[in-house]
């Protein structure tokens, strides 16, 4: 007798249908579900702590360099600039003390003292440091290396009219942390991924048990015809006990319903066997019926799947959603009063001054004193901070943010103008849709929600919105709210 051997590939595509059908298991899907579930959240508070943690190292580095500046800049008061050098070569000599690089210049920018460990000076371009103007030096200023894999953080102090101080940090011990921090994270979720998945399997095995019961049921009744089977049904800890447990009461009550209908028909056909239609299309009913409960027990699984995919998206944006749920159900509780235009403006402003800052963009607001309307202060506050977020979020370094007010018609009048690159044609008429994001704003942090929340309270004030922007030009939003109370004639 001749044995046929299978090929690689009949062995492949065996392989390939036996895992479609394990992942197309309903158990194994949610499992899947619920553990991407806990993998986004897992790595979403990883990112939040390596943040925090990388954010605390680092003012840490920052503080210990404005520490030793200071230290620096006392001795060299206290001596002058020997004391100094004396100090730092005492400091070098210190055992377990983490090294420092240390560089005293003179008001034209040349090296006058030069403290640094020889492998910095190896690995830094630290000759750059010789070029510009020492006058520009501001802030922290980091220096990269192509030989080391760590970079070097400086800071600087004037001493006097002759001396410049120059002391810097590395930040190897940072780095080695948080890498040591993202490893144990790796190995930790790993083990904790591949836990949830064995466990989230058993655990929807055994929960789903009644399904696949009932599946079983429905498939041999359908094959032999017979409906004296019933769903079997245990009261152990991991039992339905809920909705399943319902259906499978209410299955099993049906099909003790049917097989006495059965019954009865064959007593009919016995007592009658002339009349062979009326129990035939009772039978084709009873088929129907159950056919028609398999379709709706998968119309039951898959609704219940959206439903909890839907609420935990939900849950995650109800705070942002709210403010705009109520302010346009009209349950918006708004505080109004008389609010002094000029004032609001410069609030709002100061708030982001720092941002704009950092970012290079500068942000204008004019003296509009003797402007005033009827609005919530807090509210407005917020429309206006929406507005300015986004207009300094788009701008490009060395742009300009400018914020105006004036009387109209209609009441009072808001601007908020940026040099950002503007809307499409393709998105303006969706832009104040929830949760859409335009193609210029989907690589900016953000949920699509503050035109929106912006629209909304406008128009919980009785308010309007307007929005204009070119390519060329940037974007602005004016917003008119009313200059006096609605029961104002």
């Amino acid at each position: 007798m001749n044995r046929r051997w299978s090929t690689p590939f009949e062995v492949l595509g065996t392989s390939l249908r036996t895992a479609k059908r394990f992942l197309s298991l309903t158990y194994v899907r949610l499992t899947l579900l619920f553990s991407s579930l806990f993998l986004v959240g897992a790595v979403a508070f990883f990112g939040i702590s390596l943040f925090s943690l990388y954010n605390s190292l680092q003012q840490d580095d920052i503080r210990e360099l404005q520490n030793r500046l200071l230290q620096y800049w006392a001795r060299y008061q206290a001596g002058g600039i020997d004391a100094l050098r004396n100090e730092i070569d005492a400091r070098n000599i210190l055992i377990g003390e983490r090294p420092f690089f240390v560089r005293i210049a003179s008001a034209t920018n040349e090296t006058q003292f030069f403290s640094v460990p020889a492998l910095w000076q190896q690995g830094f371009p630290l000759q750059i440091l010789e070029d510009g103007d020492i006058s520009d030096w501001d802030g922290v200023k980091v220096l990269s290396s192509d030989l080391l894999p760590y970079r070097l953080e400086l800071a600087g102090i004037r001493l006097s009219n002759r001396y410049f101080l120059q002391v810097g940090l590395s930040t190897e011990g940072r780095d080695q942390l948080l890498e040591l921090f993202r490893r144990n994270f790796m190995i930790i979720s790993s083990a904790v991924v591949l836990m949830s998945l064995a466990l989230g399997l058993l655990l929807a095995y055994r929960v789903l048990r009644p399904v696949r019961d009932l599946s079983t049921t429905v498939h041999n009744i359908l094959e032999t015809g017979r409906f004296d089977a019933r769903i079997p049904h245990d009261d152990g800890p991991l039992s339905s006990q809920g909705d399943l447990r319902e259906l499978i009461v209410y299955f099993n009550e049906m099909l003790t319903r049917i097989e006495r209908l059965i019954g009865g028909m064959h007593d009919a056909l016995d007592a009658v066997a002339h009349d062979l239609r009326t129990p035939l299309t009772r039978l084709r009913g009873s088929a129907e019926l159950a056919l028609k409960s398999e379709v709706s027990e998968d119309a039951y699984r898959e609704a219940l799947s959206d439903t909890i995919e839907e609420a935990d998206t939900m849950m995650r944006l109800l705070n942002t959603l709210m403010d705009i749920s109520e302010a346009q159900s009209g349950a918006l509780s708004l505080r109004m009063e008389r609010v002094d235009a000029s004032e609001v403006l410069r609030d709002s402003a100061e708030v982001y001054e720092y941002v704009a800052d950092a970012k290079g963009v500068t942000i204008e607001v004019g003296d509009y004193r003797g402007i005033s309307l009827y609005a919530d202060p807090v509210r407005l506050r917020q429309v206006l901070a929406n507005l300015l977020d986004n207009a300094v979020k788009y701008s490009p370094p060395g742009g300009r943010v400018v914020v105006s007010c004036l009387s109209v018609a209609r009441g009072v009048m808001f601007r908020v103008r940026d040099d950002g690159p503007g809307i499409s044609a393709e998105d303006m008429p969706r832009i104040w849709n929830r949760l859409y994001r335009g193609a210029e704003s989907r690589n900016k942090p953000g949920l699509g929600l503050g035109l929106s929340l912006v629209k909304a309270i406008v128009e919980a004030h009785r308010g309007e919105v307007e929005l204009r922007s070119d390519p060329h030009t940037g974007t602005e939003v004016r917003i008119i709210l009313p200059a006096v109370p609605p029961s104002d004639p």
